[in-house]
């Protein structure tokens, strides 16, 4: 028995086969580097805007219920320390989570490579916030949609394993924004 071959036949040879693996290679050693910065400030990126959106929450809850509302960082609920808590601050002690005030939402911790950058601000903590008498840095927003601090930004300084930084900012008017 004979094999014969044709003109016709459809195919790659084992050498163009290797070529384009080669080509695959380089391309992915050239582009992995890339996602992982990428997938880096992504996440920076998203842990500040969900802090941005958890202030606008704080303000906007204040506005609707007509009360104080605060977001502290680091307060210890029921015997176990949250990344941060929005609450009524309606209790005997101002700017401090009193038991029984009411809890409007926990706070996610930061992902895993996103931290506090403490090099930026005064007390060494990431965030600008006054500290309330527990020591956890606290803004508190009024009815009017205004937060009860000075004439000065306040800020959450966030950075990632990559040293990227992003600050998000409160102004004495109450605006919010991401730098």
């Amino acid at each position: 028995m004979k094999i014969r071959y044709t003109q016709n036949q459809r195919g790659f040879t084992l050498i163009e086969v290797i070529v384009v693996i080669a080509i695959l290679g380089v391309l992915s050693a050239i582009a992995t580097p890339n996602i992982v910065d990428w997938a880096a400030r992504y996440r920076l990126r998203a842990a500040a805007r969900d802090i941005y959106s958890d202030l606008v929450r704080t303000k906007s809850e204040a506005i609707k219920r007509h009360v104080n509302v605060a977001m502290s960082f680091g307060e210890v609920v029921n015997g176990v320390a949250q990344p941060y808590v929005i609450y009524e601050d309606s209790g005997a002690t101002a700017h401090n989570y009193d038991a029984g005030e009411a809890i409007i939402q926990l706070g996610a911790p930061l992902p895993g490579s996103v931290i506090f950058d403490t090099t930026k601000d005064v007390d060494g903590d990431g965030i600008d916030f006054t500290d309330n008498l527990s020591g956890n840095p606290t803004i508190v927003f009024q009815p009017n949609g205004r937060p009860d601090f000075g004439a000065a930004f306040e800020r959450v300084y966030l950075i990632n394993n990559k040293n990227t930084t992003v600050e998000v900012l409160v102004s004495p008017t109450g605006g919010l924004r991401i730098d």
